[in-house]
């Protein structure tokens, strides 16, 4: 992975990333967006999520059994430095026309990453040290 590489996601695609991972509370993000409490809503998210994963390419062939699919390692590698960090910083961007942005910093040895949700409601993930 690239130093300073940026990925952007959806709530469905996080919230079905955090669950395979058996996360149920993330820091950092609206974790009743991505954990509803209805089992009939939270299915339905899981299921757009995968489906969402799949069109960007972020699910890849399975090698152990013929037509499964597997979250791609890069993801799980990202996804699991923010569902248990070392440590986490937060701070406070200004936003351009008022309002704050809050912006978390998950650190697990050598790897940075930079993550919040933008104006347009995804969230973005940058890679800011990578150990690679």
């Amino acid at each position: 992975m690239s130093r300073a590489a940026r990925f952007e996601f959806g709530v469905d695609e996080l919230a079905y990333v955090f669950g395979t991972l058996g996360a149920r509370s993330v820091l950092g993000l609206e974790n009743h967006l991505l954990f509803p409490e209805s089992t009939e809503e939270d299915q339905a998210l899981l299921k757009r999520g995968f489906e969402s994963l799949r069109e960007h390419g972020w699910l890849e062939p399975g090698a152990d059994r013929a037509g499964a699919l597997n979250l791609d390692g890069r993801l799980v590698l990202l996804a699991l430095t923010i569902a248990d960090p070392k440590q986490v910083m937060l701070s406070r961007r200004y936003l351009p026309g008022g309002g704050q942005q809050s912006v978390y910093y998950y650190l697990d040895g050598e790897r940075v990453q930079e993550f919040y949700r933008t104006t347009g409601g995804t969230y973005r993930l940058v890679v800011l040290r990578d150990v690679d």
